[in-house]
């Protein structure tokens, strides 16, 4: 069933991973087609199967899903077809005249990045040992400056490992995530290609692998969530809650993923009962600060009867009223928090002083006498 949102449009639910699938199958079933070329009118499930290959690249896709969509003939290595360039264009020749040109017509460094790339590699493996001595003074009479682009490539390469030494340090751990720190991401994989290509030096490997640096990503992808569950588990024995932002970024996080694909529906059963086996918390959203001080105003209104807040009996509240109060005036307080207040007897403007019976009982006691002098 659909529901509207606040302006009353209709949206459409969200389908649930059964539904697709069963669209999915259904297709197949009545074309025979193969389901990694579906036609393009059918974008929600073909952009459903490219989510379901992201989760088994990541190994957040259970065991159970993958057989059913193996079944259908999904595979999980799908990847574009490249198309070979002939490989006489990639030669070592071809490409010194490719940089000829280059020079004669702009006279400065290429601006083809493959051709710029690829002198690159060839100061690199002069570097290394690897280039020949008739390459070397092929490219050097040319024009190409060995020492100046070996120095900056190098100082490049030592600030970038500086730079994830210190990201070790700090987060305790070298899974650099791509929204996080300027490029470092990239660098490890170009890295890791280099490595795969033999054109990373043993030196470097070494220093990366100090480092933590794991070349083979792909297993520690599908072992994480059965670890993030174990650091959850541990977590939570040892500190008896579960972790915050400030304690653990990465581990937050991933709880608040899987809280995230569970209200979407999107969590298998197993991976459901596996948190739950923690503990239930990880379901719920630590409750924000209004919401966490409108239930403590709630319960001080039912307490003393009255939404008139004393500093002396709950300070802190007292001074997030007065703060409400200066946040409505400047229109900074949403709708729903007004209402919120306006339904607990809130008083926006500062409410006489209120003398309860013990306040009272106290004022005779110290004005007593005064007020029998002025009444005789």
């Amino acid at each position: 069933a659909s529901r509207d949102d606040e302006n009353g449009t209709p949206r459409r639910a969200r389908a649930s991973w059964d539904d697709r699938f069963d669209e999915v199958a259904l297709f197949k079933s009545m074309h025979g087609a193969d389901v990694a070329r579906l036609p393009r009118e059918l974008n929600a499930q073909r952009r459903w199967l490219a989510r379901q290959r992201y989760l088994a690249r990541r190994g957040e896709l259970s065991e159970t899903r993958m057989e059913r969509l193996r079944a259908l003939g999904v595979t999980f290595e799908l990847r574009k077809a490249i198309t070979k360039v002939p490989e006489e264009i990639f030669t070592f020749d071809a490409r010194l005249r490719e940089l000829a040109r280059c020079y004669a017509s702009d006279g400065a460094v290429p601006r083809s990045k493959a051709l710029s790339r690829w002198v690159s590699h060839c100061v690199a493996d002069h570097r290394d040992g690897s280039l020949s001595r008739e390459k070397y003074e092929a490219l050097r009479d040319l024009g190409v400056d060995f020492d100046g682009v070996e120095e900056r490539r190098v100082v490049q390469w030592e600030t970038r490992c500086e730079a994830l030494e210190a990201y070790v340090k700090t987060r305790g751990h070298c899974r650099v995530r791509e929204d996080e720190e300027d490029g470092l991401y990239f660098w490890l994989l170009d890295q890791r290609k280099a490595k795969r290509d033999g054109k990373l030096s043993k030196e470097r490997e070494t220093a990366l692998e100090a480092l933590g640096v794991e070349w083979d990503v792909r297993s520690t992808v599908h072992k994480s969530w059965e670890d993030r569950l174990s650091a959850m588990r541990s977590f939570y024995e040892t500190r008896g809650a579960l972790p915050r932002s400030s304690e653990d970024d990465a581990l937050f996080q991933w709880i608040r993923q899987q809280r995230r694909r569970f209200e979407k529906g999107e969590l298998e059963l197993e991976r459901v009962e596996a948190l739950d086996g923690v503990c239930v918390e990880w379901k719920v959203k630590r409750a924000a600060g209004f919401e966490k001080n409108i239930a403590r105003f709630a319960e001080y209104v039912e307490t003393h009867g009255s939404p008139h807040v004393l500093a002396r009996r709950d300070k802190k509240l007292h001074q997030w009223i007065r703060k409400m109060r200066v946040k409505r005036e400047a229109g900074e307080l949403s709708a729903r928090k007004i209402e919120a207040l306006d339904a607990l007897g809130m008083h926006w403007t500062v409410p006489p002083i209120d003398i309860d019976r013990t306040d009272r009982a106290k004022g005779q006691g110290l004005f007593g006498s005064f007020e029998s002098k002025e009444e005789n």
